[in-house]
């Protein structure tokens, strides 16, 4: 009985599969087949057979299938364009549907790889294997000497259609490309403790400074169609220790604390010039940031009666986990040489958590791997 409702549950759910993905694979567009336009219709198109479309007048037409050689173009009402070219393809020379990616003085197409279209060079097909000699033609527009773009642009869709969008502005300056590296900061700590944060906080309101040294990872992203505009992830593995002596005329507190923690922080960040081989930039957003090992102690001295007493207590502080927090800064990139730059950041973090908080002000350096 249950082996044939479970058979009806997953026949039932083939059915629903196949229906959505029959109503995905047919869209709303227009198609241009020899010289005539037909603007309202479906079209069903799939990128692994690229010689032919299929065409619905309406749902109540059966659909008709036409060859690369017959349609001039079609397009879907999002605005994504397919044109027959004569193309080398899986080594036949044919017409199939290129997918346009970006379109102006030069043009970006895809099926299966990327063809790059200008007037004066007609159609060049652009493979693994020869991109980067490709990008390094093209980018004689290119006044930044000291970066060389063959070595940035990566060959994927994002990466080659920014570069063709900044190819037809004759502006390298604002080509963006994805990168990622190690860091190294220097940092400046202080943990502010309230009245309330521990049962033996004798002395109210305080803080404890420290400096200390941590390294981190780091990766960016851009906004591709955004210009100057990029999301920045960067783990930060760090280890403090706090140490302070509290006195009063009765009462005398050691108290000792250490933190290991990681911060993972994604900020979006704003270039506020083009590239230039320095170039400012600014950042903010949230941190997750985890204590993955504390350790605090306090040795306490009581004054009185011309007698001392001494005791001492161990894990008296303790963090939630994790904490969110808010991290900001400003930095400059600085290209080094034709591949290698490094990023020269001043920046801040504040993490609250009830009556404790921490404020790290840090110097980092980061450099692309």
């Amino acid at each position: 009985m249950i082996q044939a409702i479970f058979k009806q549950v997953l026949l039932v759910t083939f059915f629903i599969v196949c229906a959505c993905i029959n109503v995905k694979a047919q869209h709303k567009g227009y198609i241009v087949i020899q010289d005539s336009l037909y603007s309202s219709g479906r079209i069903r198109f799939n990128q692994s057979t690229p010689d032919s479309v299929y065409f619905f007048l309406s749902k109540k037409h059966p659909p008709k299938a036409y060859g690369a050689d017959m349609v001039t173009e079609f397009g879907f009402s999002d605005s994504t364009q397919f044109i027959s070219r004569r193309v080398e393809l899986n080594g036949l020379n044919s017409n199939v549907f290129l997918q346009t990616l970006v379109s102006g003085r030069a043009t970006l197409y895809e099926v299966s790889r990327f063809f790059f279209w200008h007037d004066e060079n007609g159609l060049v097909p652009i493979g693994h294997s020869n991109y980067s000699t490709f990008i390094e033609e093209k980018s004689t527009f290119c006044s930044m000497s000291n970066v060389s773009l063959a070595h940035l642009v990566k060959y994927n869709r994002n990466s080659l259609s920014n570069f063709t969008r900044n190819y037809n502005r004759s502006d390298c300056q604002e080509v963006q490309f994805f990168n990622y590296g190690i860091s190294f900061s220097a940092t400046s700590s202080t943990l502010f403790f309230g009245d309330q944060s521990y049962k033996e906080n004798a002395f109210g309101r305080y803080s404890l400074s420290t400096s200390s040294f941590s390294v981190g990872l780091f990766s960016e992203i851009p906004f591709w169609k955004t210009r100057r505009m990029s999301v920045v992830t960067h783990l930060n593995a760090s280890n403090q220790s706090f140490v302070k002596e509290l006195k009063s005329n009765s009462i005398n507190q050691d108290v000792k604390i250490t933190l290991a923690a990681l911060d993972l922080s994604i900020t979006p960040k704003f270039a506020i010039l083009k590239a230039k081989r320095v170039s400012p930039y600014v950042f903010a957003g949230p941190s997750l940031w985890y204590n993955f090992k504390s350790k605090s102690e306090l040795f306490q001295a009581d004054i009185g009666n011309n007698t001392i007493s001494f005791k001492s207590q161990n894990d008296l502080i303790n963090f939630n986990n994790p904490l969110i927090g808010f991290k900001w800064g400003i930095g400059s990139q600085l290209y080094l040489a034709k591949k290698r730059f490094i990023f020269v950041e001043l920046g801040t973090l504040h993490v609250s958590d009830q009556d404790k908080k921490i404020s790290n002000f840090s110097f980092s350096v980061k450099t692309n791997l």
